[in-house]
């Protein structure tokens, strides 16, 4: 019979680590990574959202973002 698992988060300690420096240079060099795989007109973005940083890749021309909608560029800059 398997045992019974508990897991308590501490939630101070998330928080500072969604927020801490580290966080915000490992989501931007994913996000560069990103953007660089999707090819020329798409950029990178990392923001402080509350306690925890947010990246964002996004088309930056016309041409990127019909390129986006057509061929779903950004997915599979993902890898999905």
């Amino acid at each position: 019979m398997a045992k019974k698992f508990s897991l308590y988060l501490n939630r101070e300690q998330v928080g500072a680590f969604l927020g801490d420096d580290d966080m915000q240079k490992l989501i931007d060099k994913h996000t560069r990574d990103i953007a660089q795989r999707a090819g020329e007109g798409y950029v990178a973005d990392v923001k402080k959202m509350g306690i925890r940083y947010v990246g964002t890749v996004k088309p930056s021309t016309p041409e990127a973002y019909r390129d986006n909608l057509k061929n779903n560029t950004l997915l599979k800059a993902l890898g999905k």
